[in-house]
């Protein structure tokens, strides 16, 4: 399933050689097309399908005007196309196949996965971003991140993961696992975190969290599709599997409710990402400070001696950037706020 950058169309193959085309603001299906396709994607202005066709007479790339409601061009191509993606600012797209190698020689008989970025003005290819001996199954889901800076590549067997920085050409993460295999990969809004879907031969599976130095966090649902959605700083996670509910995950804190002081006012600032807790009419004499990171953990705890009911402190702490919590606790009362650290 490919969703345009626009919002307005979803396009995506049926399984039977058809690309079926939905027009989300009319909610209803506009067209279907009989293409032998085997991959699909819209280009970011909304006027081009790229599909990928397995038919032997249209063998390639066709690319089809939505707005003449016609193919326009064939791109002759020697491998086998399994998915393909185009960038959210309209410079690119991604092809991830497989093809085996025919001439007779050291190497014949090999099945090799690759995966090539295109220019989406001039249909021509840019770069060849991997060439990896496989088995001949090429790739679940190849993705951009929103940026466009990163390309994930998940391959479908061996079910491995690489995400390269298209920009500087250098591979910045692998990985794979002799158990989880993984199926899918979704850049989250800030490009700093991604998430990989997984599944085992023993019908289990689940959602890993991660940056671009570890795993952060398991997540031990069902899933399938991933589409992340940036909201004004509120991310809103859908993840789907099959027959399975559909699961929504976010940025936000799970399980501390915000709370005001009721006899006192207190404000949470930054300054150049310094924290800064101002108080009025705090009577309390200490103030135990909490903050929290999106697993709920807490990253920094603090103990401030209040000196007066009207005061100003600085929260000393170096965070990364990201979403945290601030929970300030003074006797019985609380107040918590959502903040933000770019850097």
């Amino acid at each position: 399933m490919n969703i345009s950058s626009s919002g307005n169309y979803i396009v995506n193959t049926n399984g039977n050689g058809a690309v079926v085309i939905w027009d989300t603001r009319e909610e209803k299906k506009i067209k279907q097309i009989q293409i032998g396709a085997s991959a699909v994607s819209i280009t970011a202005d909304d006027k081009y399908l790229l599909i990928a066709s397995q038919r032997p007479e249209s063998y390639g790339i066709i690319v089809y005007n939505l707005l003449t409601d016609h193919q326009e061009m064939l791109l002759n191509i020697n491998y086998s196309i399994t998915s393909i993606n185009t960038s959210h600012n309209g410079q690119y797209f991604a092809t991830g196949g497989w093809y085996e190698v025919t001439d007779f020689g050291e190497n014949y008989g090999k099945k090799y996965d690759q995966v090539i970025l295109w220019d989406a003005n001039t249909f021509n290819p840019i770069d060849t971003i991997e060439t990896i001996e496989g088995e001949g199954s090429g790739y679940n889901i190849i993705k951009f991140s929103n940026d466009d800076k990163y390309l994930g590549c998940v391959r479908a067997a061996p079910y491995d993961e690489r995400i390269y920085n298209i920009i500087s050409e250098e591979l910045m993460l692998s990985i794979s696992d002799p158990i989880r295999l993984y199926t899918n990969i979704e850049f989250l809004p800030d490009n700093n975190y991604f998430l990989l879907s997984w599944g085992t031969f023993s019908n289990q599976g689940g959602l890993e969290l991660h940056n671009f130095t570890s795993k952060i966090n398991d997540y031990s649902i069902p899933v399938g599709n991933i589409d992340s959605y940036n909201s004004n700083g509120l991310w809103k996670i859908f993840c789907g599997a099959g027959m399975y509910p559909m699961t929504l995950l976010t940025n936000q804190i799970v399980g501390v409710e915000e709370q005001k002081f009721h006899m006192a006012d207190i404000k949470i600032t930054q300054v150049n990402n310094m924290i800064i807790l101002e108080t009025s009419n705090l009577n309390q004499t200490e103030i135990n400070v909490e903050i929290y990171n999106l697993k709920g953990d807490i990253v920094h705890s603090e103990l401030i001696e209040n000196k007066s009911p009207d005061s100003s402190y600085k929260i000393d702490t170096l965070l990364p950037s990201g979403f945290y919590l601030c929970k300030v606790m003074g006797g019985s009362q609380v107040f918590s706020q959502k903040i933000e650290i770019v850097r």
